[in-house]
C-alpha cells in the first residue's frame, strides 16, 4: 500500500507523509486502491507532530475519491469519515456531533499505531490504538463505497508512516 494522491504542501517518501510547508490547515491525502466491497484493515504509525508547536491534530479514516488534495475538511460535507488523532472524536455522517462527543486526552502520541478497520459489508468503520479497540467509530450504515484509505495533516512537520493491510 501506498500514499496514491497529495497536495503541494506533503511530500512523501517511500511510506511516510509529512506535511512540509503551508499554513496550520488540513491537507487531504489518499491510501492504497479503491475499495468497494469486503472487509479491509491498515495501520498507520505516528511518526511526528508539528515542528512548532508539537500539534498533534491530524485525521484518518476514509474519504471518497477524487476530493480536493489542496483543501481539508472534507467530512463536514459528507463525503470523509474521520478519527481526530489528538482528542479521539469522530468527524463525519452517521455519528454524534464533535462537541457531543467526550474526547480523550492525548488519545495518541508520537510512536503510536492507529489501526483503521472498514467493513463495507456492513457500512462500519473502527479504529484502534496499538491493537487495542477504541469504543465507538462509524455504526453499521454509515458508510457506503467506494472509499479510498484518507488523511489530513493540519501542521507542519506531522507525518503518519504506513505500516500494513490485509
Amino acid at each position: 500500500m501506498a500514499w496514491t494522491r497529495l497536495g503541494k504542501t506533503c511530500e512523501a517518501e517511500g511510506a511516510v507523509l509529512t506535511k512540509v510547508r503551508g499554513g496550520s490547515y488540513p491537507r487531504h491525502a489518499t491510501n492504497g486502491r479503491l475499495l468497494t466491497t469486503g472487509l479491509h484493515v491498515w495501520e498507520y504509525e505516528f511518526t511526528s507532530a508539528a515542528k512548532a508547536n508539537g500539534n498533534r491534530t491530524m485525521y484518518v479514516g476514509v474519504a471518497q475519491e477524487g476530493l480536493d488534495v489542496e483543501k481539508g475538511g472534507h467530512s463536514k460535507g459528507g463525503k470523509a469519515w474521520y478519527l481526530r488523532t489528538d482528542n479521539g472524536t469522530l468527524y463525519g455522517s452517521g455519528v454524534a456531533e464533535a462537541s457531543d462527543q467526550t474526547p480523550v486526552e492525548k488519545c495518541f502520541v508520537v510512536g503510536d499505531k492507529i489501526g483503521v478497520t472498514l467493513n463495507l459489508e456492513d457500512g462500519s468503520l473502527a479504529f484502534s490504538k496499538n491493537g487495542v479497540l477504541l469504543a465507538g467509530g462509524f455504526p453499521v450504515g454509515s458508510i457506503t463505497g467506494p472509499v479510498v484509505g484518507a488523511v489530513e495533516l493540519l501542521t507542519v512537520g506531522q507525518s503518519l508512516k504506513l505500516l500494513k493491510s490485509t
